[in-house]
């Protein structure tokens, strides 16, 4: 039987659906504006997520479009409410890495949860809220308490005069405190508080429990406002270390794959609730094979600020509408050192913006401890 090519149901195909044609596009995903959201001088724009999520909202704030932000402390003394790192979302929640994690966040701001975080004492003898621990400081848990009720009160308020709210997703991993079901955004012992195998519990979210959070979750965004967009992205950014039993290697592509795999589920909906809810594709921008080595700095985990750029000007080509000038992308995170091809020291202390860090860090100090 003779074959016949001319038939084929991908010939008529664009350029961007096959594979070697996108090689010939210097990482250029061939990116369309989105039919469900769409970004003007209009909008208003709450972000939060991953360590990942900072660069899209400094691109955000850096790009003429309206970012919602607010000191968000209940008092700006800092013998009361110590500033630890600088603000770099819309509010001081700090990095959210798991949809567990919003989930529980967003049942606070609309009353479904009450239990309050647990708190524990730093090395100067202050107070730190488990939740966002490495945000601020306090000189009392009482302090502590009326700055967490103002700022879960804040959160409601935003998301009420926000039109679109953007979600980075990072981790599968987290750890929980037993008697709380609360999940930290910060190993125990490894920066804040101490790890007590009676008190903490290792969890890694199958893919099922990740769809039905993260369904949760936008069916709780879109109760405070009915009207907002929701824009979902899946961080680049492999695991600084994994405490499952296979190598960190596995365990990121593990992680990625199942949040990538709960967004697809999420988004087959088409229910009415789904039809302002999109995906941008951070992930796939930055791990196309044909710029890896380009998207990623010396260390193979730290995106490049050539990388940030590319991700950056897919954003723009997707979402924003009525063009915008060029953005100046340039944050300098810790995470950004040491290069693995450099020998490392013991760090100074807690990783002030990326709480993940501090596992690698806490590994550091038992090293040169030993």
């Amino acid at each position: 039987m003779t074959s016949s090519y001319h038939t084929c149901p991908y010939n008529d195909l664009p350029d961007r659906a096959f594979f070697k044609k996108v090689g010939e596009r210097n990482g250029d995903l061939s990116i369309v504006p989105d039919e469900r959201v769409s970004l003007g001088p209009d909008d208003k724009v709450v972000s939060a997520g991953s360590c990942f999520a900072a660069r899209i909202a400094n691109f955000i704030r850096s790009s003429g479009l309206t970012y919602l932000f607010d000191d968000d402390r209940v008092v700006s003394d800092n013998d009361l409410v110590r500033e630890e790192s600088d603000a770099i979302f819309s509010l001081r929640y700090g990095n959210i890495y798991t949809t567990r994690h919003l989930l529980q966040l967003l049942q606070r701001v609309v009353g479904e949860e009450i239990i309050e975080p647990p708190v524990v004492v730093d090395g100067a003898g202050r107070y730190r809220n488990l939740s966002r621990p490495s945000v601020l400081s306090y000189d009392s848990v009482e302090t502590l308490r009326s700055d967490d009720t103002a700022h879960i009160e804040n959160i409601k308020t935003f998301i009420e005069r926000a039109t679109v709210f953007t979600f980075t997703l990072g981790l599968t991993e987290q750890w929980i405190d037993k008697e709380s079901g609360i999940t930290f955004p910060s190993a125990p012992g490894c920066g804040f508080g101490e790890y007590d195998e009676s008190k903490h519990v290792f969890h890694n979210s199958t893919v099922e429990e990740v769809t039905a959070e993260l369904r949760e979750s936008i069916d709780l965004l879109q109760r405070i406002n009915p009207e907002l967009s929701i824009i979902l992205t899946l961080s680049p950014v492999p695991l600084v270390a994994t405490y499952t039993s296979v190598s960190a290697v596995e365990a990121t592509f593990y992680s990625k794959s199942i949040l990538r795999q709960a967004i697809s589920n999420v988004l087959s909906d088409s229910s009415d609730t789904m039809a302002s809810v999109t995906y941008f594709p951070s992930y796939e921008i930055i791990m196309n094979p044909y710029c890896i080595k380009e998207n990623f700095a010396a260390d193979m985990r730290t995106i490049s600020e050539m990388g940030v750029d590319r991700v950056m000007d897919h954003f723009r080509r997707r979402f924003v509408r009525g063009g915008i000038d060029e953005p100046a992308i340039s944050i300098d995170f810790a995470v950004d050192s040491p290069l693995v091809e450099q020998e490392p020291g013991p760090p100074s202390g807690v990783d002030p913006v990326c709480e993940e860090e501090n596992i690698w860090n806490a590994y550091l100090n038992k090293k040169e401890a030993d």
